[in-house]
């Protein structure tokens, strides 16, 4: 996204540095200045989409993943799961599977493969 960004910005400056006060160019800085208005509002809709999507609450199918991940890693330790699944929620201080977000989720299967892979405990 941060890529994304420094394109607009660059395109932008561009646009700027090509402005001419000349009254033909002042007709022509119209359709420039348009143009910038939709590129900006068309990366500032992404970035809105990109943050709704980080915060929105996970998905069955996530939290499936989730549990599934809990359930292997409690067998491999030969724990029962509702120990790992405390220790998941004590780690993103929860109090259930559901309160994670998005945004979480990586972070949260990272923490799971470790506890899969950490030698027995």
């Amino acid at each position: 996204m941060q890529d994304h960004g420094e394109k607009i910005v660059s395109l932008a400056r561009e646009m700027l540095s090509q402005a001419d006060p000349s009254p033909r160019a002042a007709s022509e800085w119209g359709w420039k200045g348009l143009a910038l208005a939709a590129l900006l509002g068309a990366a500032s809709a992404g970035a809105g989409y990109l943050t709704g999507e980080l915060y929105r609450p996970l998905n069955r199918n996530e939290l499936i993943e989730l549990q599934a991940l809990i359930h292997y890693a409690a067998k491999m330790h030969r724990v029962p799961s509702e120990r790992i699944g405390e220790d998941l929620y004590g780690y993103f201080n929860i109090s259930a599977l559901n309160e994670l977000n998005f945004g979480m989720m990586e972070e949260t299967r990272n923490y799971l493969y470790r506890k899969i892979k950490a030698p027995e405990q």
